[in-house]
């Protein structure tokens, strides 16, 4: 069961094998000055609340993380953002229902943004996470 600093790099590196060869993969802390031209999504990630989930012996006890992904996805805007259309479905389809390195993703949605004010189209891919640590 992961540490938290375990999950933050099982987390980037689970999106970054699965997603690299199709686009540049930005972090949610690179400078939003050094937008590409071409399609790009930035990847971050945020946790919201934890809990112990079980109360057992010492080194027994379960705590449970959650948190949220986001992953926007951008596309120079052309066709009706088909394209940002089909990058936001292939990220459903790699964290619907998926269990890597022991986080759980769930809840994965689109929400989208459209015209970004900057000739990309956006989509938001939101992902909810869990992971257990056991102290």
């Amino acid at each position: 069961m992961p540490t938290y600093s375990e999950a933050v790099i099982d987390m980037i590196e689970f999106f970054d094998t699965q997603w690299a060869s199709r686009t540049l993969v930005l972090q949610g802390t690179d400078d939003p000055r050094d937008i590409p031209n071409d399609s790009f999504v930035r990847f971050n990630f945020l946790h919201t609340v934890g809990n112990q989930a079980s109360i057992g012996s010492p080194n027994a006890n379960i705590f449970r993380s959650f948190g949220i992904i986001t992953i926007q996805v951008f596309n120079p805007q052309s066709n009706y953002g088909i394209k940002v259309r089909d990058f936001a479905s292939a990220i459903l389809e790699l964290y619907n229902g998926t269990v890597d390195s022991e986080i759980h993703y769930y809840n994965a949605r689109v929400n989208e943004v459209g015209n970004d004010g900057n000739g990309f189209n956006q989509s938001n891919v939101v992902i909810e996470f869990y992971y257990d640590n056991i102290t």
